[in-house]
């Protein structure tokens, strides 16, 4: 079976803006018209809460989400004030839902690029890589928002992020047979394994440097198959970012 994995030249960019804060909070797929229009209120709710749920990432990945006010994300979805605490109870609750929806689907991206993928665990991990990494550059926005605004948020959103990332270590990781070193199962040296390949992800998105995600592959790969792996069944030197 061939690998799934996304790539952004092949697909199109815009195949892949599809996380929350990459559509057009007033697209034309989203105008309820004004009046006795005879839209049932579950519609019109529905496309309001797209609405926000789009305008809020936008405006967190600009200004961040401490200086991100309600109104003005009100103003870009096109909606009132008592329109958005009829939806969400107040800005965390937004976040995170926007959080949880844009994960579940990179998650989901991720976990089928790595099953479809054939191959050694290697080329599975760089199929599930690859589709995060085009994911994340073709939706800028909500890369930073689920990245680095978490820890402004506040402890709910950090939790769901290391959740994300605990889950994503479980679907990548190798079967018990591959692994040179079980130590690295475990204990400090895996959380020295998973920071150092979420650090250089993050930095780029904080550097403003998300289109350049996919140049990363390369080297995750090789620097998760040599930890665990070993250099013995790994087989090749690093490449060049």
């Amino acid at each position: 079976m061939e690998s799934r994995a996304v790539n952004a030249e092949d697909e199109g960019t815009d195949k892949l803006a599809v996380l929350p804060g990459s559509r057009p909070p007033l697209g034309p797929d989203r105008v309820v018209p004004r009046g006795r229009h005879g839209h049932p209120r579950e519609e019109i709710q529905r496309v309001h809460r797209a609405r926000l749920l789009d305008a809020f990432v936008e405006v967190v990945g600009e200004v961040g989400y401490e200086n991100t006010k309600i109104v003005e994300v009100c103003k870009r979805a096109g909606v009132s004030n008592r329109a958005f605490y009829a939806t969400f109870s107040d800005k965390e609750a937004c976040y995170l839902d926007a959080f949880d929806i844009g994960t579940s689907f990179l998650v989901e991206e991720v976990t089928r690029a790595y099953e479809s993928a054939s191959g050694p665990w290697t080329a599975r991990v760089r199929a599930g890589i690859e589709t995060a990494m085009a994911y994340l550059a073709a939706n800028p926005a909500f890369a930073r928002f689920c990245t680095i605004e978490p820890p402004r948020v506040g402890p709910a959103a950090v939790e769901r992020l290391n959740t994300v990332i605990e889950n994503c270590r479980h679907r990548l990781e190798a079967d018990q047979r591959a692994i040179a070193t079980p130590a690295l199962r475990d204990g400090p040296r895996e959380a020295v394994l998973v920071g150092s390949i979420v650090r250089p992800i993050f930095g780029y998105i904080e550097d403003g440097k998300t289109d350049e995600l996919p140049g990363l592959v390369p080297s995750l790969v090789d620097f998760l198959s040599l930890a665990v792996l070993g250099t013995d069944t790994a087989g090749s030197p690093l490449e060049p970012a």
